[in-house]
């Protein structure tokens, strides 16, 4: 693996929506740090309104328990709303993109910083969309997931 290899695999890579909108695809740190504020800044109703339900339902279990002298048990509900803020984490870029899409949003290309690391193209017989960078580059031919006919590799 040369060196532009390697540093393109550390790079973060970005879907672009409609060239106005950028989700970073992997962790999301403002997900995690701000849950479910940072939900509702992106407009992700549903995923803030059970986020904020979660955590106050721990905080709630977890002062109930310690009023009745369990710290343990009390710990352990502080420790889940800890998985909480993970989750928010893990998924909050995914459900940015899904959000985005929903609202009709179109996925343009998918950019890393240096610039385009995949193109979004479609299939010739099915028009189905892909990224190229879905597949691997020294393979023979690429097949469509939907109807199993070879991809164009350019555009």
């Amino acid at each position: 693996m040369g060196d532009s290899a390697a540093l393109e695999e550390t790079m973060k890579h970005y879907d672009v929506y409609q060239g106005c909108e950028a989700v970073k695809r992997g962790f999301s740190w403002p997900a995690f740090f701000f849950s479910w504020i940072w939900a509702i800044s992106r407009r992700l109703w549903l995923q803030a309104i059970v986020i904020f339900v979660a955590l106050l339902g721990m905080w709630v279990i977890s002062t109930m328990l310690r009023e009745q002298g369990s710290t343990l048990p009390a710990h352990l509900a502080n420790l889940a709303s800890i998985g909480v803020f993970v989750v928010a984490g893990v998924y909050g870029n995914r459900w940015r993109s899904a959000e985005l899409a929903r609202r009709g949003y179109i996925l343009e290309v998918t950019k890393g910083l240096q610039g385009p690391v995949s193109e979004i193209l479609s299939c010739t017989s099915c028009g189905a969309q892909y990224r190229t960078g879905d597949y691997r580059e020294n393979a023979e031919v690429w097949y469509c997931s939907s109807c199993n006919n070879p991809l164009p590799k350019k555009s």
